[in-house]
């Protein structure tokens, strides 16, 4: 094995002294392209504290210095991110060497990053809301906030869809193993499903294959499912809810509600986020592919027994009333998606409380930044 150059030994003593651990400082001397294994590492370190380097062997004819990041470059890695979250480590090396000629490795750039308070993640997915809907989203939700909306007759409602084959748990695997396969078909078999929630617990359930119409639409749910909850559940009066598809707003639609009493609640466009059904699909879901269903047959009885179980008043009541937390911050982040915010900002419970709670106790923020979004 080549000697290792007295830089590269001065590099290592020079890390550790600033508590780096030996896997570190072999990977950090990796991206300065200084070729050193980790036992060689921990070698040079042994000595070091053993008193081997002696002040002949460690003077240098010319001192390397090892550049670091600063305040000014962690405040232009602020700007950058600021003006633009989806740039990379490399444009911010880029930026660095261009704006304060900071010349640093790669992995520098990457703690300056993190020491910055900035970190990489995916996307959330979200609804994509236009200005227009933005205004009416505020609109809706002040209102609802100052009337102290408790949502005790309303019946929220949508649609969802399963198909199988769609396990996307993770799995781990030895490093040197290649990666699992998740074999799937192009074109899974889908079952979709209606349902609606409310504080007095849930409408039965509706599965169906195909595509939904409004002559579907009418006779299968408004009038043999919708109706009949209304009729047993909430004959003292009530709201139904549901988003603005064509389906629910056809003139056949509108005509049977009209005529046989259901109170239609108006729903603010392109708002999945207020809408607490929704939380309820996404544990349907996770559910359902825990069992990992292998035909129609497991997948339709998956869906019920989830329903049967799950969706009691109580577990209705808990989704529903976490809108008390989602409805101050759409007002606050100009009725944009909110996607994970109201989760962040409010820890506790929403069950019990009242959107007035969390509207006041939002009013106290002080950090206006933990509830930006750029959705």
């Amino acid at each position: 094995m080549p000697e290792v150059q007295h830089t590269t030994k001065l590099r290592v003593v020079q890390l550790y002294r600033k508590g780096w651990r030996p896997y570190a400082i072999r990977k950090q001397l990796a991206n300065e392209s200084l070729a050193i294994t980790k036992s060689t590492v921990k070698r040079i370190i042994d000595k070091h504290k053993s008193g081997d380097f002696t002040a002949i062997n460690t003077v240098m004819a010319a001192p390397v210095v090892f550049q670091k990041t600063n305040d000014l470059d962690l405040a232009t890695i602020e700007n950058a991110f600021t003006n633009d979250c989806n740039l990379s480590s490399r444009d911010i090396q880029r930026i660095l060497s261009e704006k304060n000629n900071t010349n640093v490795s790669l992995s520098t750039v990457k703690r300056a990053i993190d020491a910055s308070g900035w970190v990489s993640t995916s996307p959330r997915y979200c609804q994509l809301i236009r200005d227009a809907n933005k205004e009416n989203r505020i609109k809706f939700c002040q209102d609802m906030i100052a009337s102290d909306e408790r949502f005790e007759d309303v019946i929220f409602s949508d649609e969802t869809t399963l198909q199988l084959h769609d396990n996307k748990t993770g799995a781990y695997r030895r490093k040197e193993s290649a990666a699992f396969t998740n074999c799937r078909p192009k074109h899974p078999l889908k079952v979709h499903v209606w349902g609606g929630i409310s504080k007095r617990g849930a409408t039965q359930d509706l599965l169906f294959d195909g595509i939904m119409h409004a002559a579907f639409f009418v006779p299968e749910i408004l009038e043999a499912t919708l109706k009949l909850f209304i009729d047993s559940v909430y004959p003292d009066g009530h709201r139904f809810q549901q988003d603005n598809d064509p389906k629910h707003t056809s003139k056949l639609a509108k005509n049977f509600m009209q005529e046989n009493n259901i109170n239609w609640w108006k729903w603010t466009s392109e708002s999945p986020d207020i809408n607490p059904i929704e939380m309820v699909w996404n544990q349907l879901k996770r559910n359902v592919s825990k069992r990992n269903p292998t035909t129609k047959e497991e997948l339709c009885q998956y869906i019920e027994e989830f329903w049967l179980t799950e969706m009691t008043p109580a577990h209705c009541a808990k989704y529903i009333d976490h809108i008390y937390k989602v409805a101050p911050v759409v007002v606050s982040v100009g009725g944009k998606a909110t996607a994970d915010i109201p989760g962040r900002l409010f820890k506790e419970s929403s069950s019990g409380m009242s959107m007035q709670y969390f509207h006041d106790k939002f009013c106290t923020t002080t950090t206006p930044e933990a509830y930006s979004n750029d959705g």
